[in-house]
């Protein structure tokens, strides 16, 4: 979590959290396909292989992470990457940020646990006595 706060403070030139509601407003004007490297632009079009629209995100933050500009540009120095990287919107910025913590919170949600805590209290109870 805190790459991506990093990312939103190198890319707003703010060195001070945003309120919650300040984040909302700004995400609900930006445009995450600026900050978000998405499938289209990884292969130009949808991925009707295995059904990926070119609007999926492949990777978050990907576009700002990314040093250069695309396959066989020169290296950068440090000041350009900077420049480059504070070109960002904080609109976009606030996009990409709700729909990874979005995607987090919802792959989480779907990861089936390894015991429930009905069968973790079943555990302990049928569990020995510990040895004193």
């Amino acid at each position: 979590m805190y790459a991506l706060y990093d990312a939103t403070v190198v890319a707003t030139h703010s060195h001070t959290r945003a309120p919650p509601a300040d984040m909302l407003a700004l995400a609900d004007k930006g445009d995450n396909s600026s900050v978000d490297m998405l499938v289209g632009d990884i292969y130009g079009q949808d991925y009707q292989k295995i059904g990926l629209k070119s609007s999926t995100i492949a990777s978050s933050f990907g576009k700002v992470f990314r040093r250069g500009e695309g396959h066989g540009a020169g290296p950068t120095t440090e000041d350009e990457e900077e420049e480059r990287r504070r070109s960002f919107k904080s609109e976009d910025i606030s996009r990409s940020l709700l729909y990874a913590i979005s995607n987090n919170i919802g792959q989480i949600a779907c990861v089936p646990l390894p015991l429930s805590l009905s069968s973790l209290s079943r555990a302990r109870a049928d569990a020995p006595p510990a040895a004193t």
